[in-house]
């Protein structure tokens, strides 16, 4: 993988072959707290592997939740994020347990409502 999946370390999963999926919900707490950020919690299962053709396929994935926080004045649309995620599979070394820290996916483009009116001169 060009980066790692969420709580895995570099070259955990490294082949010539590979096969991942990232699953993840996102509840919206805030749009705009105080004007300056967006909150939200989320909800994800990542599962994949990777391998070379004369190997056979190494598996894991993580099961988590997250907190996701996006600025609504920056012109780049990235979040921040803090998970905490369970890592399964058969090649886990280490604590199964992870805390990620990083960027995200960005936060869907949602439209900001606008009120349209006709200004009529006075009777």
């Amino acid at each position: 993988f060009d980066s790692p999946p969420r709580g895995w370390e570099p070259h955990s999963f490294v082949g010539t072959r590979e096969l991942w999926a990232s699953f993840e919900h996102r509840w919206f707490v805030w749009d705009k707290l105080l004007g300056l950020v967006g909150i939200a919690l989320a909800g994800f299962l990542d599962y994949g592997g990777a391998w070379y053709e004369e190997q056979s396929p190494r598996y894991g994935g993580n099961l988590g939740v997250g907190l996701r926080l996006g600025s609504t004045l920056s012109t780049v649309p990235r979040t921040g994020r803090f998970d905490i995620a369970y890592r399964f599979g058969e090649q886990v070394s280490g604590d199964r347990w992870v805390l990620s820290l990083g960027s995200s996916f960005i936060f869907p483009f949602r439209a900001i409502p606008t009120v349209s009116y006709t200004a009529s001169p006075p009777p």
